[in-house]
């Protein structure tokens, strides 16, 4: 293999790297989803349905706004 085919497949290698603030802003989408969504199940499995509910919504909409916290309000539009 020739070394423009080398260091073609090395630029390859790191066009999918994500930035920290992607990877967090992936850590705050699945602990907020399915953090929520477990503690649902978990509070409407011993009787407290409307709590579950509660929960969700609540943990739901902070897991929105963190998202717009970290990943949306950098972003320069102007």
């Amino acid at each position: 293999m020739a070394e423009s085919e080398a260091g073609a497949d090395a630029d390859a290698e790191t066009e999918w790297e994500f930035s920290d603030r992607a990877k967090v802003g992936a850590l705050i989408a699945v602990v907020g989803i399915v953090g929520t969504g477990v503690v649902d199940f978990a509070l409407t499995q011993v009787g407290a349905p409307g709590v579950g509910g509660a929960v969700w919504a609540a943990g739901y909409a902070l897991t929105i706004l963190s998202l717009w916290y970290v990943l949306l309000r950098p972003i320069d539009l102007g």
